[in-house]
């Protein structure tokens, strides 16, 4: 198989990368521990350490630098247990993935996993998740303008980029709509800390009144609209105990207004299913943990390739998967290519 993509010189190549789970915790503080965190971090000790792997992480994220793609996107979960000192950490894996212009997170449930300070938590990651312009290609030869950070797009309308209370339960920053390109990456909050047992996430009455006057208002410019969330939307797709409390009201949101791709993550396998919009469905796609040690194709560690491009009517986006073993090799799937919104939408293998 190639071990390169060669996209078509008008194309947009977003990766996509989810659940890293990046952090050590041998600085963690007994202190912290006093809450949901201890069973959390008992866990770790015991299993989680010996799946997730920053050799194995570390091998994608060279893996995927030299794929060159034009925006990165990252659906959560960077943390074991969301304490400062872990998010500290997670930033400087963030500069080092790449600048604020080229990478868009959202937080995932291990992100939030106990109440803390916004400002010394999820708030490191700011300049990566705050809603800004961003205009032109850089792996085309042009130059993309970063006002990351001045601005978001919340409910249609701009506000301040830092609009949190110092407390993640505060949802007041999301959604937020980054330009790259031809994509509004739009990221929504489902991230916050549950009672033990539970990794469940949702929106809330208010984000989702503003993601529904966001995507009502149609704030994009015509361009291609890819929702970034890290509890799967979709039915099914975790258990009971892991699901995002008010996806049906997202489904309906979406059916109403249409996006044209989602991505999560949470599951930490490959997925590929199908939610209704506006005249047909859209590709709802899932991957599997960046860091994971698992044999499994469908688990192991792996970031999707998609090849985003403007048809006569509507879009279309390729998939390629690329996945990562643990002697460094990586393989590529075949391409899956993805009709065009509008109409039904099924896949076509090559």
């Amino acid at each position: 198989m190639p071990q390169f993509i060669s996209p078509p010189e008008h194309a947009f190549v977003l990766a996509h990368l989810s659940d890293p789970h990046l952090t050590g915790l041998d600085d963690v503080n007994w202190s912290q521990l006093l809450n949901k965190r201890l069973s959390g971090y008992l866990s770790w000790q015991r299993r989680r350490r010996h799946i997730h792997q920053p050799e194995r992480l570390a091998m994608l994220v060279r893996d995927l630098h030299r794929q060159a793609p034009d925006h990165i996107a990252v659906t959560g979960d960077l943390t074991q247990l969301g304490t400062p000192g872990e998010c500290r950490e997670a930033l400087q894996w963030l500069q080092a993935l790449g600048s604020p212009d080229r990478v868009t997170v959202v937080p995932g449930n291990h992100d939030a996993y106990a109440r803390s300070s916004w400002r010394d938590t999820l708030g490191l990651w700011s300049d990566y998740m705050s809603g800004g312009i961003m205009s032109g290609n850089t792996s085309k030869g042009k130059t993309i303008k970063d006002k990351a950070g001045e601005s978001s797009r919340v409910g249609g309308k701009a506000q301040p980029a830092n609009t949190q209370t110092d407390d993640m339960r505060n949802r007041s920053g999301f959604p937020a709509v980054r330009q790259s390109g031809p994509l509004n990456l739009i990221g929504v909050n489902s991230a916050l800390p549950t009672g033990p047992g539970f990794a469940t996430g949702r929106l809330g009455h208010e984000q989702l009144t503003r993601l529904e006057n966001l995507l009502r208002d149609g704030a994009d410019g015509g361009g291609f609209r890819a929702l970034l969330i890290h509890h799967p939307p979709q039915a099914g797709a975790v258990s009971w105990r892991k699901r995002l409390t008010d996806a049906p009201r997202l489904r309906q949101l979406l059916a109403r207004y249409g996006v044209d791709l989602v991505l999560h993550g949470h599951a930490h396998r490959q997925r590929e299913d199908w939610l209704a919009v506006p005249g047909g469905q859209v590709p709802v796609l899932g991957v599997a943990s960046a860091s994971a040690a698992y044999p499994d194709a469908m688990a192991m560690a792996a970031y999707n390739l998609l090849v985003i491009e403007r048809q006569a009517v509507g879009w279309s986006v390729t998939l390629r998967r690329r996945c990562i073993h643990a002697d460094g090799s990586a393989t590529m799937s075949a391409p899956i290519v993805l009709a065009p919104r509008r109409g039904r939408l099924s896949p076509a293998y090559d």
